[in-house]
């Protein structure tokens, strides 16, 4: 999953840009979505009882309709003539829309791209840090007067006192900045749009890490550690199926299920689970990546990897790296990790607590 923040102000366009954006990666065959945290910050208010009472609480009677109901026009017309009570709002809904964005992202996992579309982004660090590619819409400030007191049926005091107390970007923090002007024509757009997806696929330096992962050590952790410390944009760690291993503690499908689990606030590193009967080194060509990268703790490992290598360098270009792991963790591995736990031994310092609580789980049930 790669993950497109876009962020602008009230009447800048970013909405109808995210959507032509969403359009052209369907055109090419691309998975995408666009995560709208303004949709979501609505729905929390009409939906979650615990938001609504909190609201009621807090700002009383002066957002309510006739029939009691929090008023989204009146709630909005409050907010925006007061900073501390933007603030307010915020603190009292964007715990709950966060959980239904965390959601979202585990069910949207299978796409090839996410975009998060808020003015508000960069406020938020968690997703604003997700984003691989920031973009600022900007507008000049007639052209989105014009565009909102239109849009939102508002006078040009409203206006304004929501120009007051919006959120003020940093264009250092992002990778590109696109003028949204009265002059800007749809070609001008789609052109934006090519030119953004052409950074993005020039850019980006992807690694291939593939192994059983039965299960995923610290020693394995270090090595993508490592890989993106190299420079790489996204590491993609996958979950093979080894027809040389007959048994296996984890299935194919929990082993990806757990290493998802243990790098899910982690947007550099991408799982995916790649049955058997597939050369990795294929499958790392498949995903555009420049290197593919292998672990080995000693000499006889080193020997079996380099002829691999050699082997892979017949078939394909994609270029192999080899790395150790932290002095510390090189004698760590999952056959030994599995041989300690059936012996009911402390595990804890060659996996995560969350990876023994699993073999231990797996283990009882067996």
């Amino acid at each position: 999953m790669y993950i497109i923040g876009i962020s602008g102000k009230s009447g800048s366009g970013k909405s109808y840009f995210s959507k032509l954006l969403c359009n052209y990666l369907k055109s090419i065959n691309k998975k995408v979505a666009i995560i709208d945290f303004d949709e979501i910050g609505h729905i929390v208010v009409k939906e979650n009882s615990y938001v609504q009472k909190s609201l009621k609480k807090t700002f009383g009677e002066k957002i309510l309709d006739e029939n009691g109901i929090i008023s989204r026009k009146k709630l909005s017309n409050l907010v925006f003539n007061d900073t501390l009570a933007l603030k307010t709002l915020n603190s009292i809904t964007l715990p709950h829309m966060c959980k239904q964005i965390d959601n979202m992202l585990v069910y949207l996992d299978e796409c090839d791209y996410v975009i998060f579309d808020y003015a508000l982004l960069p406020m938020i660090k968690k997703y604003f840090n997700m984003c691989n590619f920031k973009l600022l819409i900007k507008c000049d400030i007639d052209k989105r007067k014009e565009r909102i007191i239109h849009r939102d049926n508002i006078s040009e005091e409203k206006f304004q006192k929501r120009e007051n107390s919006s959120v003020k970007y940093c264009e250092f923090d992002f990778d590109k900045v696109i003028k949204n002007n009265e002059e800007t024509t749809i070609d001008d757009l789609v052109l934006y749009i090519s030119t953004v997806i052409t950074t993005l696929n020039d850019n980006k330096k992807i690694a291939y890490y593939p192994g059983s992962f039965d299960p995923i050590t610290y020693g394995h952790m270090n090595i993508i550690e490592k890989t993106l410390k190299l420079g790489f944009d996204e590491i993609i760690v996958a979950v093979t199926a080894n027809s040389s291993k007959k048994a296996t503690m984890f299935t194919l499908q929990e082993r990806y299920n757990i290493i998802k689990n243990l790098y899910k606030y982690n947007n550099k590193v991408r799982v995916i689970l790649v049955e058997a009967g597939k050369a990795s080194v294929k499958v790392a060509e498949k995903y555009n990546c420049k290197a593919m990268i292998r672990g080995f703790r000693n000499v006889t490992d080193f020997e079996c990897e380099l002829n691999l290598s050699k082997v892979n360098s017949t078939i394909s270009n994609v270029e192999t790296v080899f790395l150790t792991a932290d002095h510390k963790y090189d004698f760590i591995s999952s056959s030994t990790t599995r041989e300690l736990a059936y012996l009911d031994e402390n595990i804890s310092f060659y996996v995560p607590s969350l990876i023994e609580k699993e073999i231990i789980k797996k283990l009882n049930k067996n």
